[in-house]
């Protein structure tokens, strides 16, 4: 082997190695200023809360399902929404998690929420619905939904 073949075996593995590196911190730096568009269009997840639909059927009671009905229960839904605190969307980091509303045909983040050691996305807390007893009227399969994406977004933290 000459020394082109030498060079570009030890070059090509450190090229590669620095870049990375830099995506890591690209990575990293994924929604750690509210300000910055750039850092908060580097999420792993976004989950858009503007079209939550509730039917009379998904809750288990017997009435009709009607324009009326769903009127009624879409203005509810949006009642609820509000007084919770539900954002339009939420931005889901490595390290946090950031939220905010859709203004003027563009998205506007209005808060981050603290960078925090293995973070995982808990619905629950975030709405500020633990004692309220709600999670019991989830079912199986949501419940473990939430317990393997806990478990991977450790294991995902653990790995960057």
């Amino acid at each position: 082997m000459g020394k082109g073949g030498r060079a570009l075996c030890i070059g090509l593995p450190m090229a590669l190695s620095i870049a990375s590196l830099i995506c890591l911190v690209i990575v990293g730096l994924g929604g750690t200023n509210k300000n910055n568009d750039n850092l908060n269009n580097l999420y792993f997840f976004r989950a858009n809360t503007t079209d939550i639909d509730i039917s009379p059927s998904d809750l288990n009671i017997d009435i009709p399902d009607t324009p009326l009905t769903d009127g009624i229960i879409d203005k509810g839904t949006d009642t609820v929404k509000d007084a919770v605190g539900v954002r339009d969307f939420y931005h889901i980091h490595l390290w946090n998690y950031c939220a905010g509303d859709f203004e003027d045909g563009g998205d506007e983040v209005t808060m981050c929420s603290p960078r925090k050691n293995k973070f995982w996305f808990n619905p629950v807390e975030v709405w500020n619905l633990n004692n309220t007893g709600i999670d019991h009227l989830f079912s199986d399969e949501l419940k473990s939904g939430l317990k393997a994406y806990e478990t991977a977004t450790k294991w995902m933290f653990i790995a960057y």
